[in-house]
């Protein structure tokens, strides 16, 4: 199942019978990130390509934070519910929004929760002072160091594989 999966996502080829790492597989392999991270990037920046979709950042943010490479900050008290509301205010920013309703409730959770952290992240980017951004969004400090972090990592495999694939972001 796993080299099924790495070979229909581009990331290795089979040459008589031995398996090669594609320039995707190469790249994934030495930025060091997760392959269903570079599948989703690929697959979000796709879809938001033949949809002639303007990108915002915080289209790139809930992107970067729907990636298995981020650690999730958990919804608590009525964030669900504030972060769905957010998310349906802003879903023209959104590459791909699900269904609530046809979706599981993890997948629905694990949607809502990449809202939260791409919040944040837009926040601490639009230079917050970060005593706020702790306290609205109830973190702690080394919450907001660890999530943009990763977010800065994962940031940059988004442009190297944008420009590896041909996707246009750089007015981002």
């Amino acid at each position: 199942e796993c080299l099924y999966f790495l070979e229909e996502n581009d990331l290795i080829v089979t040459n008589n019978n031995h398996l090669q790492a594609t320039p995707l597989g190469q790249l994934v392999s030495r930025m060091y990130i997760d392959p269903l991270t570079a599948v989703t990037i690929v697959e979000d920046l796709k879809k938001a390509s033949q949809s002639n979709m303007e990108l915002t950042a915080f289209s790139l943010l809930q992107v970067i934070c729907k990636t298995p490479d981020i650690r999730t900050l958990y919804l608590k008290g009525d964030e669900y519910f504030e972060n769905l509301n957010y998310a349906d205010d802003h879903k023209n920013e959104i590459i791909i929004f699900p269904d609530i309703d046809e979706i599981s409730e993890i997948s629905a959770e694990s949607f809502v929760q990449s809202i939260k952290n791409a919040r944040i992240l837009l926040d601490w980017i639009e230079e917050y002072e970060t005593k706020d951004i702790v306290e609205d969004y109830s973190i702690g400090e080394g919450d907001l160091h660890s999530l943009s972090e990763s977010a800065s990592w994962i940031a940059h495999a988004i442009q190297r594989i944008s420009k590896l694939k041909g996707f246009d972001i750089q007015n981002i």
